[in-house]
């Protein structure tokens, strides 16, 4: 896939997955969903593919000062006080914990989170893909197999997430959903299996045909051993 040539910086700062991820946790993000998310479904991020990798198109630093703080005035009610004190608190204690525990995040795999509630903040990029932007979507060919394991996995959870939206038939039939999100579950998973194919070097169906034999043989095997008994 061509690649744009007009960023400045773009190649210049490269890291690997895990110093990537680690940069932003340390930025003020919560979770390895809320990282992924930001780089493989937003647009207009900053951050594009040179040489197989996801760089930053411009200078890194460490920008992020804190948790943004609720300012708490004296003619405030006592309710609203209370609510807003606990808020900042709970920032506080939340920044706090990534800060302690981030080389135990980065050990989670890339869609978990922990502060379900507050820590996935991108849902129009997540249930409207944009093909032409999305890097979960538009990387190269020549993409690392570390970065496309991690470009695998993220589009297996975004078309689950698709599924849990929408629901799927008894036969995991999905032709009665909107166009729009019918024609972006079809786009994540050709992205997933071209993925899969460059960190694995199998092509994805024959992986799942191996796989499905597998436990056909499991599951024969099983009742042959429960039909002596």
């Amino acid at each position: 896939m061509r690649q744009r040539s007009s960023m400045r910086f773009i190649g210049k700062e490269k890291m690997k997955v895990r110093e990537t991820y680690r940069y932003f946790l340390k930025n003020g993000m919560k979770s390895m969903l809320e990282v992924s998310e930001h780089l493989l479904a937003c647009i207009g991020i900053g951050w594009d593919w040179a040489d197989g990798e996801l760089c930053p198109d411009h200078k890194l630093d460490d920008w992020y000062k804190g948790p943004k703080v609720i300012e708490i005035e004296e003619n405030l009610c006592d309710t609203l006080k209370a609510k807003w004190t606990l808020e900042n608190e709970v920032a506080q204690i939340k920044r706090k914990f990534v800060l302690d525990n981030i080389e135990r995040i980065l050990d989670s795999p890339i869609d978990s989170h922990l502060f379900q509630s507050t820590d996935i903040s991108y849902g129009h990029y997540v249930l409207r893909p944009c093909k032409y932007y999305a890097n979960a979507i538009r990387f190269p060919d020549n993409i690392t197999k570390e970065w496309a394991e991690v470009v695998y996995k993220f589009n297996c959870y975004w078309m689950t997430n698709f599924r849990k939206i929408h629901g799927v038939g008894s036969k995991g039939e999905i032709n009665f959903w909107p166009k729009e999100s019918h024609d972006a579950y079809l786009m994540i998973e050709e992205a997933k299996k071209r993925a899969f194919k460059i960190w694995t070097g199998q092509s994805y169906d024959e992986y799942m045909e191996e796989m499905n034999k597998h436990v056909e043989e499991i599951i024969s095997r099983n009742e042959k051993e429960s039909s002596k008994s």
